[in-house]
């Protein structure tokens, strides 16, 4: 994958800009939804913005934030007509309240997950706040990172931020609900973070029989090639706030979860940086977790090898694979590219094991088999098993957690 140099780390720059101590009561109160639907469509909006439906509990019962980051633009029709709308032009900053409740079973799904292993949540998203500038001086993302700040200094109990990349064919508040479910299940105590980028959700895919029915039709490979070239367009936007958060001396770790073809941009975006030389940006980056990956094996080779040779070897150790060779949507995809995904990697038997695993772990990445962890609720084609308390572990670990046991089996038992 590369000869390994040692590694050139640059100065330290200094962090963001800092807006200035203003605020107004206007500013500090709840967005106007009409904002928000220029980038992410009315019907969204409307969805995702209004708790009325969800029966939002009060303000002093909420449990923790999100911050997001967006440059996904207006939906345009249901028909997909409009798809050059989606992709926004200056990204949009917000943040919202969430929680998150423990429950015992999936809602009609015969599985039994109260196995020790998994346990269903349910996450309310309440209306959120669009970050935006305060003075003639400050900018939206200045104001964003200062809010960041402020919450790891007032609220969180570490200086660490979490970053939750989506995948293919996701909306914004199934990013916002994974992101906050997983970093609940974690313990996690720092800052949580969702990069959403324009991919072209439908709500519609909720069994095995839609989502295979929706792939093998041109609309389905039409909204795939259209998502992959949205993960490029996105990448330099990725690897911005990367760098940024970098640079602010109020965080001392970032961590990086990406799904599916959220790994592919996240490794575009550090593969980026890289080429940048931006090895003190990269020595912040304290793990990177790539779960059911969507990339070309011979390609992340390529991409992991150029920051291998820029930042050191020792990198290789803070990338975590999770793999599932019975992944549905890999499959799908590994037969449209004609070459096997990244996320189907497995070590194999052991007198037939597969060369890519043993040359990838040898190199000091961990892939992690998920055949046998539970799925999500409404993860049909076994795509997403990252909730499996054995996973969660693994991602406590990367992150420089201790082991701690699962917060839903945990209040379960209560």
């Amino acid at each position: 994958m590369g000869i390994c140099h040692a590694s050139d780390r640059g100065a330290r720059k200094e962090g963001p800009p800092t807006a200035q101590a203003q605020t107004s009561q206007e500013q500090q109160g709840m967005p106007d939804s009409r904002s928000f639907s220029a980038y992410w469509g009315e019907e969204t909006i409307q969805r995702f913005l209004n708790p009325s439906a969800r029966q939002a509990p009060p303000p002093s019962d909420l449990n923790k934030f999100v911050f997001t980051i967006s440059t996904r633009g207006n939906e345009g029709d249901d028909n997909g007509s409009n798809e050059k709308l989606r992709r926004a032009g200056p990204p949009l900053y917000a943040k919202f309240p969430v929680e998150v409740d423990h429950v015992r079973a999936c809602a009609n799904d015969k599985r039994k997950t109260t196995n020790g292993n998994f346990q269903a949540l349910k996450t309310t998203i309440s209306e959120g706040e669009i970050i935006r500038a305060v003075g003639p001086n400050d900018s939206d993302e200045a104001m964003f990172h200062r809010d960041i700040a402020d919450f790891i200094r007032l609220r969180a109990r570490s200086r660490s931020v979490s970053i939750y990349i989506h995948g293919f064919n996701n909306e914004p508040e199934d990013a916002v609900r994974r992101a906050a479910e997983l970093t609940e299940r974690m313990g996690f105590d720092g800052a949580s973070l969702v990069f959403i980028w324009p991919a072209f959700g439908t709500r519609k895919l909720r069994s095995p029989a839609s989502w295979k029915n929706y792939l093998v039709t041109a609309r389905g490979v039409t909204h795939y090639l259209y998502d992959l070239q949205s993960s490029n367009w996105s990448r330099d936007s990725l690897a911005h706030l990367i760098s940024t958060l970098a640079h602010d001396d109020n965080i001392d770790r970032i961590n990086l979860i990406a799904h599916s073809m959220g790994s592919w941009l996240t490794m575009e975006a550090l593969r980026h940086i890289a080429i940048e030389k931006g090895n003190d940006v990269l020595a912040r980056v304290w793990s990177v977790n790539l779960i059911a990956p969507d990339i070309d094996v011979d390609v992340f080779k390529k991409q992991i090898g150029l920051v291998q040779d820029s930042y050191g070897a020792d990198f290789l150790q803070r990338v975590t694979v999770y793999s599932n060779k019975n992944d549905g949507a890999l499959s799908w995809s590994a037969g449209g590219h004609f070459a096997p995904r990244l996320g189907q990697i497995t070590q194999g038997a052991e007198a037939k094991e597969d060369p890519n695993y043993v040359e990838l772990t040898q190199e000091g990445i961990q892939i992690i088999d998920t055949e046998k962890f539970a799925s999500d609720c409404d993860d049909s084609a076994s795509h997403y098993k990252v909730v499996d308390n054995r996973a969660v572990q693994r991602i406590r670990t990367s992150f420089g957690m201790p082991p701690e046991t699962d917060r839903g089996a945990m209040t379960a038992q209560r």
